[in-house]
C-alpha cells in the first residue's frame, strides 16, 4: 500500500505542486489523469523517492520514505520499485542487454533476461545498441528493465507513449 499525506512539492521559480492525501491499495492498478505540466511525473518521482518532498509523507507498507536518507531511498528503489520512466533513462552507447545487465551492480538478479526480452518481443535487439532502436524499442528496453527485478511496486510514467500496437 503506498500513502501520500499533505505531499506538496515546490520548486525554485515558485512553482508549488500540492497532492490530495491518498492511498493506493495493493494488488490493484492506478491511472494518473491530467494535463501536461500538472504533476504526475513529480508525484511518481515522489513515491520512487527520486525527489524529496517539501512538506508531507509518501509511505510505503506503513515506512514512512521520507524519512529515509537518499541512500536508503535508493536501495529501497532499487529492491522494490520497478520504474519506468518517461525518458527511458537508457544508456545510449550500450546494448539492449548492458542496460538491463547493469542492474546486477546493483544485486539485481537478470537471469531472466532472455524470457523478459521474449515477452516484450525485442529478443532480437539483444546485442544491439540502444541509440540504434526506434522510441518504441526503447520504451521496451525500459519496461524490460524495470519488469526483470520482479518488483513489488512498478511505477510507469507514460510507458506506452512510444508503442506501437498491431
Amino acid at each position: 500500500m503506498i500513502e501520500i499525506k499533505g505531499l506538496c512539492r515546490q520548486y525554485g521559480d515558485g512553482t508549488r505542486i500540492e497532492y490530495q492525501d491518498t492511498v493506493f491499495g495493493t494488488d490493484k492498478s492506478y491511472a494518473l489523469l491530467g494535463a501536461s505540466g500538472c504533476g504526475k511525473s513529480t508525484l511518481l518521482n515522489l513515491i520512487a523517492g527520486v525527489l524529496s518532498p517539501s512538506s508531507g509523507q509518501v509511505y510505503i507498507d506503513g515506512r514512512d520514505m521520507t524519512a529515509l536518507s537518499q541512500k536508503e531511498k535508493d536501495r529501497f528503489r532499487i529492491e522494490k520499485i520497478g520504474y519506468i520512466y518517461q525518458d527511458f533513462k537508457l544508456i545510449e552507447d550500450m546494448t539492449v542487454e548492458d542496460n538491463i545487465r547493469i542492474l546486477e551492480m546493483e544485486r539485481v538478479d537478470t537471469s531472466a533476461l532472455s524470457d523478459t526480452l521474449s515477452a516484450l518481443g525485442i529478443s532480437a535487439l539483444r546485442k544491439k545498441r540502444v541509440s540504434r532502436l526506434s522510441g518504441g524499442e526503447k520504451q521496451r528496453v525500459a519496461i524490460a528493465r524495470a519488469m526483470i527485478k520482479k518488483p513489488d511496486i512498478i511505477l510507469a510514467d507514460e510507458p506506452t507513449g512510444n508503442l506501437n500496437f498491431q
